[in-house]
């Protein structure tokens, strides 16, 4: 409570500010004092008005601020949806621009945003948690980050929940936001090829926390795959798990057969490749051209800035909070078409084999 509205003699012993005392001081009915302060009243009449201005001065000079509690006890909503990501100890990938779209998509529609984390190695330590972290968090839907694998207790817990649920990333054709990896993919292998480049690979790391199956990581090489075959060009899939990795790409790198292009899967296996490129003494783009995916910060400011398909994560945050805002509006009951992205090519230097081709 502010100094002033102490000193106010209006104010009850409490301290409270109600719609009661609002009423009473702007001598109007308490629905409404309520339909003004929500902004639901019609003030098409000058008189309307008027009486809409007195009582928003005369909540101001009291101090009024919303009950939030109140209304979503009368209501039985919260104005709240919850974004759930879990990730593996030590895990440096960022969700900055997912979270912030998320928050300016709830935002728009006066919602609220409780981001919900989890790391996956204290999934066993701490079970009985996940259950309160959905259900217990005032939520009204909730945005899952499906950018890895979910251990069973989680997707278990997400459905034992009953919320209205968008998988961000996800590739179900309703209640989810995707990106057109297979499309992103061909552009990128499309871009190597009229570069010149005819002995391309593709380069994957699968990590311990990597969905196997995802329709992002299938896309992107089935894309790739395509559209070398389609050139008359022969495919060239390199895999390596996370344990042996480095060896696998300096093995790339240093053999007689060298490929004269490297798309990865991702941007961060792409600056793998660059740090066994820079101990090798092997030049980007002069010996090896090189592509990643994701256009996250490591390609704008890598050694040698790199080429990579960008991906508008902030605009699928929005897209994802106001999906599970309308599934609110429906009561959860409905489902919606999932909304697909398409990821744009950016061309940076370590694809640059011949001049004239614009960065930015």
């Amino acid at each position: 409570m502010s100094p002033s509205a102490r000193k106010n003699p209006s104010l009850p012993d409490s301290g409270v500010v109600t719609l009661e005392l609002i009423a009473r001081e702007s001598d109007c009915s308490i629905q409404t004092v309520s339909r003004v302060l929500r902004g639901k009243n019609k003030e098409i009449w000058p008189g309307m008005a008027i009486r809409a201005d007195r009582i928003r001065s005369v909540a101001q000079r009291l101090g009024y601020k919303p009950n939030a509690a109140a209304r979503s006890m009368r209501s039985n909503r919260f104005s709240s949806i919850g974004y759930f990501v879990a990730t593996p100890e030590g895990d440096g990938v960022s969700h900055q621009e997912d979270q912030v779209g998320v928050c300016h998509g709830a935002n728009q529609h006066e919602y609220h945003v409780s981001l919900i984390h989890l790391p996956i190695a204290t999934v066993d330590a701490n079970l009985s948690s996940i259950p309160r972290a959905l259900q217990e968090a005032c939520i009204d839907a909730l945005i899952v980050a499906n950018f890895m694998a979910l251990p069973t207790a989680i997707k278990a817990s997400i459905r034992a929940s009953r919320l209205p649920v968008v998988y961000l990333n996800g590739s179900d054709p309703v209640n989810a936001v995707k990106i057109d990896d297979l499309q992103g993919a061909r552009t990128m292998t499309r871009h190597l090829i009229e570069q010149g480049f005819r002995d391309i690979a593709f380069l994957e790391i699968k990590t311990t926390h990597s969905l196997p199956n995802h329709y992002s990581f299938l896309e992107r090489q089935t894309g790739y795959s395509a559209t070398m075959r389609e050139a008359g060009l022969k495919e060239r899939i390199v895999s390596c798990e996370n344990a042996d990795y480095l060896t696998t790409i300096r093995n790339l790198l240093l053999s007689k057969n060298r490929p004269d292009a490297i798309f990865c899967r991702e941007d961060l296996v792409a600056m793998m490749v660059q740090r066994v490129a820079l101990q090798e003494g092997i030049a980007i783009p002069g010996d090896l051209a090189l592509a990643g995916y994701n256009d996250d910060i490591t390609a704008k400011y890598s050694p040698v800035r790199l080429t990579s398909m960008a991906v508008p994560f902030f605009e699928m945050g929005v897209a994802a909070a106001e999906m599970a805002i309308a599934l609110c509006k429906k009561g959860g009951r409905d489902s919606l078409p999932s909304a697909v992205f398409v990821p744009r090519l950016v061309v940076r230097e370590s694809t640059k084999k011949s001049t004239g081709l614009s960065s930015d």
